[in-house]
């Protein structure tokens, strides 16, 4: 009796089993039809039913078509957040190549390059399937060769032990070291591949690479420009790496657009990471001397490294161009340095020239803060000004985070009658709204200058009868509704799946105008430093660049506020014949 209740129950539990996994297969196909079709609103939805239900043979398998199903939302967050916890829980799973895969693919869109990279790498390493060896090594190669330096390269390289990744990754470094023109690195790389992995598929690849670079020495007659940048290092705030990052990708994509549009005569880069460190910049400068195809350098981009770089280059000769430092006394350390973005001494100099030369005004007055880079401004519009043939009228002073001020502009507001108008420099952003309160107090209706602050100060629009009269310098501005960097932003972002913004125009428009100047220069770097001295002009997209034998760029965007938006007026070049 007993045991025909027992094979009673068995036979029931064998239904409701059978019934429960037929109806878990009939949700998941109907998930997959939906994802398939490109509804994957409902197709996540139904995976997550699936996963909520009680653990079955589709549960793991939901899971990956979860995440893929949040990256055809775009929710990439999510989907990494999905893909990172089921290789946490599910590490035996069948399904564990995928989930790998899927990842790197998640990293790759959120330009998370290194992750996807060591992911991709894990998933080589692992992985008993041949089509996703393949496709991890595969694609890992063209992630590094086309978003990762060889320093960021090498770190994967020292931390695996694997015999079939090891050549891997050394092909990869060589081919990296052979585009930052890193011969004997290359060599060296491709050297200890042949030599300790002479049975792996990478040997065969990697004699013909190292027979193509034999021969090749370094030429006089061929160009080459050097970029050294801090891409790496744990003393490297993260902001200022990503910052580096994006302006190396700028100078990438400038030099690939110059070269993609000629069949001879390309110009080459050879990319180091200074990892803001002095020992390494030296090391730097010892490999550059002995490559004299090398004729300029761009970099570094915070003025506290170009002054190391500029010192420890100095016999080199070699001229030196940063993009984004600003120190006002960096032209007068090196004369072979070249400072693409103004310093700020220069800024009140040009708005003088602007005043005076192409508005007519005649008579001023300047307000500027006690503290900060105003007041070094401010004496510069004012001498600049005077010897223009202006008159400062009146100048007067007020302390930065004060919002109390009307002692302090009694001064300017006596001369109402007489002022043209009125300089405002300003030390700090959140200054902006207590000057503007004071100017409508005052009912000071005259034209306001100003520097790039203002840009991104608040309180333009409560003043709007004042605020429409403002005009300021800015080293910096994007016309994103023109059709040019329309083009450009998609092309770009097309191909390095990066969006453009101020850092990446920043390297973009300084490689183009060095790629301008080698163009059109002789091959000595001495020719190169007078061709960069001459006036040669190069229109960028966030600024015009063009030098004299000051070095420092000429250029800077004059912008107006009107009425909610900022314009640009125009792209002003400081008089230098005076």
């Amino acid at each position: 009796m007993l045991k025909n209740i027992l094979a009673i129950i068995l036979i029931i539990s064998s239904i409701c089993f059978a019934q429960s996994s037929g109806i878990i297969n009939d949700n998941f196909n109907e998930a997959i039809q939906e994802y398939n079709s490109g509804n994957y609103d409902l197709a996540y939805s139904l995976f997550n039913k699936i996963i909520d239900s009680e653990f079955n043979s589709k549960t793991t398998i939901a899971y990956i078509f979860l995440a893929k199903s949040d990256m055809k939302l775009m929710q990439f967050q999510q989907a990494d957040s999905i893909l990172t916890n089921f290789l946490e829980q599910f590490p035996n799973s069948n399904y564990i190549d995928e989930a790998r895969l899927s990842l790197a693919d998640c990293y790759l869109e959120e330009k998370e390059y290194d992750n996807s990279f060591s992911t991709l790498i894990k998933l080589a390493e692992s992985t008993d399937s041949s089509y996703y060896f393949n496709y991890g090594k595969e694609t890992a190669e063209k992630i590094a060769y086309h978003h990762l330096s060889s320093y960021e390269v090498e770190s994967r390289f020292d931390s695996t032990t694997n015999p079939k990744i090891k050549p891997i990754i050394l092909l990869i470094l060589s081919e990296l070291k052979v585009k930052e023109s890193n011969l004997t690195s290359a060599k060296k790389y491709l050297t200890e591949l042949i030599r300790k992995f002479p049975q792996s598929e990478e040997k065969v690849k990697a004699e013909n690479i190292l027979n193509r670079i034999s021969n090749e020495n370094f030429s006089p007659d061929t160009k080459i420009i050097g970029i050294i940048l801090p891409l790496s290092g744990t003393d490297v705030p993260q902001n200022a790496l990503t910052a580096s990052k994006e302006i190396l990708e700028g100078i990438k994509y400038a030099v690939d657009q110059f070269n993609s549009e000629r069949k001879s005569n390309k110009i080459g880069i050879i990319i180091r990471d200074t990892q803001f460190d002095q020992n390494r910049i030296e090391e730097i400068k010892e490999e550059f001397q002995t490559n004299p195809s090398i004729k300029a350098i761009i970099g570094p981009i915070f003025s506290n490294e170009v002054r190391i770089a500029i010192d420890d280059f100095k016999d080199l000769k070699i001229p030196i161009i940063s993009p984004t430092a600003t120190d006002d006394d960096l032209t007068s350390k090196s004369p072979y340095f070249f400072q693409a973005n103004p310093p700020f001494s220069f800024r009140g100099k040009l708005m003088a020239n602007y005043v005076y030369y192409v508005l007519n005004l005649r008579r001023v007055g300047v307000f500027d803060a006690t503290t900060g880079y105003s007041p070094i401004i401010a004496s510069n519009f004012v001498n600049e000004f005077t010897n223009d043939g202006g008159t400062v009228f009146t100048t007067a002073t007020y302390k930065s985070n004060t919002f109390v001020l009307d002692s302090s502009f009694s001064k300017i507001a006596a001369f109402r009658d007489t002022l043209q108008g009125l300089y405002l420099p300003l030390s700090d952003k959140v200054d902006a709204q207590a000057i503007l309160s004071q100017l409508v107090q005052d009912s000071l209706e005259i034209p306001i200058f100003g520097n790039q602050d203002w840009l991104y100060s608040k309180g333009l629009e409560a003043s709007s009868d004042i605020s429409n009269r403002l005009l300021f310098t800015s080293d910096s501005f994007i016309d994103y509704g023109g059709r040019d960097f329309s083009e450009f932003s998609n092309n770009f972002t097309a191909e390095t799946k990066m969006d453009v913004n101020r850092n990446v125009l920043y390297g973009y428009d300084t490689a183009k105008y060095l790629l301008t100047v080698l163009r059109n220069s002789g091959n000595t770097r001495e020719d190169v430093i007078q061709k960069m001295e001459s006036g040669i002009t190069s229109v960028g997209f966030h600024n015009n660049i063009s030098f004299d034998k000051s070095h420092i760029n000429n250029y800077l965007n004059i912008i107006r506020y009107s009425n909610g938006k900022f314009d640009l007026v125009d792209r002003f070049k400081l008089r230098t014949n005076q």
